[in-house]
């Protein structure tokens, strides 16, 4: 019984780990501060940069479910596609999802989109002329599959950003505007 009062803490605690992680992960695609003064000393620095490198293996032994979503500047509609980490270990690369109606890089016209109710909706992320990716996972689900890719959706991208609905099913997901640790698809 005391076991289950504690369920939701233990529960927050997984999901503020995992924001550190995130957060890590992602800088390893941004650029870095021109100062490394003023973060702190050589240590922190390397306990940073071990941190990261454990996030990024994580993510490659088991990547959550990833769409990128790409506004074209001129307004043309928005466009998917789902995105999977091939190659070998150790240098792997995020890649499209064959896909039989998507054309040759993948791509599909996003429009059932608006009939999923994201919420926050896309269009409060989503900026033209640019692509954004989210990470997402059946919400609730006691398959412990789907609960490893919702603890790699916690760990690896961060905690929840959002809800949407898609054939009956609520699912959980985090934006980032550029893909962590692995190189985007080439096109």
């Amino acid at each position: 019984m005391a076991a289950l009062q504690l369920a939701p803490v233990a529960v927050q605690a997984v999901e503020t780990v995992g924001y550190g992680i995130l957060r890590l992960a992602a800088e390893a695609t941004m650029p870095s501060p021109s100062s490394s003064s003023a973060r702190g000393d050589q240590d922190k620095k390397s306990d940073e940069e071990e941190q990261k490198h454990r996030a990024c293996a994580s993510l490659e032994m088991q990547a959550p479910l990833i769409i990128e979503f790409h506004a074209d500047a001129n307004g043309a509609p928005v466009r998917y596609r789902e995105l999977t980490l091939e190659g070998e270990l150790g240098s792997p690369q995020w890649k499209p999802v064959p896909d039989p109606e998507a054309d040759a890089h993948g791509w599909r016209p996003a429009t059932h989109f608006a009939q999923m109710n994201f919420q926050p909706p896309i269009i409060s992320w989503l900026r033209p002329g640019s692509s954004s990716y989210i990470a997402y996972t059946p919400e609730g689900d006691d398959d412990p599959e789907e609960n490893d890719e919702y603890n790699d959706l916690v760990t690896d991208f961060g905690p929840r950003f959002g809800t949407f609905r898609w054939q009956g099913n609520v699912y959980d997901y985090g934006v980032l505007p550029k893909l962590p640790c692995f190189p985007p698809p080439s096109d």
